[in-house]
């Protein structure tokens, strides 16, 4: 049977297609990826389980050139179309998988590939292509055995493991229950600009006008006094918001790290989603990305693409076979947009394969907020928008650094921090006039008194936890205003949001509502601190188990902090310098038995040092 030329075409289909995603396969997890979360076992069967949708692509285009060929040939009196369209799809394959050797090869040896290339160098590419395609046109294939059977093997092995890992691996819908409370949802909208100290804000009481747009809402607002974030990176701060989990529960501190298993399902937007909320995400990719991160079942639009999620709630190596498959085909439709200058491919791996900070290209805060205030204008209600801007982001990174003259100036002879300090205020001053613009179209759109805003941000400058974050919360007609002085953190967002909308909290948030819950002065606040991958002096780590990348842990507790360095054991402690009240000293444990805290934190989620 595999002797006939159509039947044996689709058993090189098959066995090249099995290559093509053994390749892509490899380049992630040879390297720091969110593969490397996941054992041994769940890595392989990532394999043969993601392979599923690129084979019934390959062989329904394959199918669909041969009977062309066939037609064509019928019509003649040689089988030449028919002879050729059976090589169409294999060798259109091969020319791919030559690219990729290439590509991943140049780009793991030289950090340079596609994503480098400019209108000049491109044509090498399509020149290698189109090579690569021709010779595999004209070379006659004869019928292996040995191929037929290995595919055979290969198919069979692949549907076995489908099948098992669907049917073993569902996750149930997560359930908050009855509503406590009448009346329609409310809007929501998360507001933030990232690596914002709350003591930059005139919101907060500081001596320039940083924030006159938000100052005019504080009369009905519930301001956290001494909110502090749960991580020091983008990522791992905004996965703890959403989740509120712990970057320790998640394992979620910088990317490649992505949510997996449960924790995939269990947060906010896809809460939110299920009670019929239409949603949008404008943030910075993909450090801060819905899909990338993998919150499953979360946004409906994020950062300019309409995401569509499985209709099934797979998590184990279902979950990890769909993000393999998933990226396999951005990395495919990237690279095709690239080469036909359609689209610039994304550096994503940048940040955590080259020793130099790379700069990367963000889309503006003028193009994020743009795509804002469309979203309100037309969503259907509820909604709930996510937004984090980036033209505060000072931290160093020149992908983002201000470069406008700004209301605020220093004299020439300013020191190098008066100036970053003096940058970060205009900053926040140009993120508070897009917060202004925003809240005058739902005041046009009749929307403020059925709107939630919260206004945050993800660190403190520096990508530092020892200084407090902005956290308001604006609620309709004014509920809930005040002031609440005792420690926050940003995972408590979640819950507050819960609470107000009349939803009893889950039990797997690790967060507390600010409304209802009774806060602590001593409350310990849990922060993954720093990741050490992320850090290119130091040696490099596994993003996966026993250590997850984490370097450092960090503690608050009342107006000290604590950080931990985990490879050396050595700790140390300060003061909180912005603190808003006064501490007991005799309550603030030792920085032995803060040792004892973090360790136990982290212990108890699976880490081991």
């Amino acid at each position: 049977m595999f002797r006939n030329k159509y039947v044996y075409s689709c058993v090189r289909v098959i066995a090249l297609i099995y290559l093509y995603v053994f390749m892509e396969w490899l380049f992630f997890v040879t390297k720091p990826s969110f593969l490397s979360v996941y054992p041994l076992l769940t890595r392989g069967l990532a394999i043969f389980i993601s392979v599923w949708p690129f084979l019934i692509l390959a062989l329904f285009l394959h199918a669909c050139v041969c009977v062309l060929g066939w037609l064509l040939s019928s019509y003649g009196t040689t089988c030449v179309a028919s002879s050729l369209a059976v090589r169409v799809v294999p060798a259109l394959i091969v020319s791919a998988l030559t690219i990729i050797l290439i590509d991943n090869f140049t780009y793991t040896a030289f950090h340079w590939g596609i994503v480098k290339t400019n209108i000049y160098t491109i044509p090498l590419y399509w020149a290698i292509f189109l090579g690569s395609f021709l010779l595999m046109i004209a070379r006659r294939v004869e019928p292996s055995r040995r191929l037929s059977i290995f595919s055979t093997i290969l198919l069979a092995t692949s549907a076995v493991l489908f099948a098992g890992s669907a049917l073993a691996n569902n996750v149930d819908h997560t359930s908050i229950g009855s509503r406590n409370s009448d009346g329609a949802l409310p809007n929501i909208i998360m507001f933030a600009s990232d690596g914002v100290n709350a003591s930059h804000l005139s919101a907060y009481g500081y001596v320039r006008d940083t924030t006159p747009n938000l100052d005019k809402w504080l009369d009905r607002a519930l301001v956290a006094g001494n909110a502090f974030t749960n991580s020091g990176m983008t990522a791992g701060s905004l996965t703890a918001m959403m989740t509120s989990k712990y970057p320790a529960t998640t394992k979620v501190f910088y990317p490649p790290q992505t949510l997996h298993g449960r924790d995939a399902f269990e947060q906010l937007p896809e809460i939110l989603r299920q009670l019929g909320y239409s949603s949008l995400q404008e943030t910075v990719y993909p450090y801060a990305d819905a899909m990338t991160l993998n919150w499953q079942d979360s946004f409906d639009y994020a950062n300019g693409r309409k995401l569509h999620w499985s209709v099934t709630r797979f998590a184990g190596s279902m979950q990890t076979s769909e993000q393999l498959a998933r990226r396999i085909s951005n990395r495919a439709r990237s690279r095709a947009e690239q080469l036909l200058l359609i689209k610039k491919m994304n550096d994503d791996y940048a940040a955590v394969t080259s020793d130099k900070v790379e700069t990367g290209k963000f889309m503006s805060d003028a193009e994020r907020m743009s795509a804002v205030l469309d979203f309100i204008r037309h969503a259907k209600q509820p909604f709930f928008i996510h937004i984090h801007l980036m033209g505060t982001h000072l931290n160093g990174a020149q992908c983002c650094m201000w470069r406008g003259g700004g209301v605020f100036k220093v004299g020439s002879d300013a020191t190098p921090s008066q100036k970053s300090s003096n940058a970060l205020d205009n900053a926040i001053l140009q993120s508070d006039k897009y917060f202004g613009k925003m809240m005058d179209l739902l005041g046009r759109q009749h929307l403020l008194d059925k709107t939630v805003v919260v206004y945050t941000s993800d660190h403190a400058t520096g990508w530092d936890f020892r200084s407090r974050v902005p956290m308001i919360f604006i609620f309709p007609a004014g509920a809930h205003v005040g002031r609440v002085e005792r420690p926050t953190q940003l995972m408590d967002v979640a819950p507050t949001l819960l609470d107000y909308l009349g939803f009893n909290i889950p039990g797997w948030m690790e967060g507390r509502s600010l409304l209802h819950d009774e806060l602590s002065m001593y409350y310990p606040i849990f922060v993954g601190y720093h990741a050490i991958y992320w850090d290119p002096s130091a040696p490099r780590a596994s993003i996966g188990p026993p250590m997850y990348n984490l370097g450092q842990d960090g503690l608050v507790i009342c107006d000290r902090w604590y950080v931990l360095a985990l490879a050396s054991h050595k700790i140390t402690s300060g003061k909180v310098a912005d603190f808003q009240g006064t501490c007991d000293d005799s309550r603030l444990p030792s920085n032995d038995r803060a040792k004892t805290f973090m360790t136990n934190h982290l212990h108890k989620r699976g880490f081991e040092f």
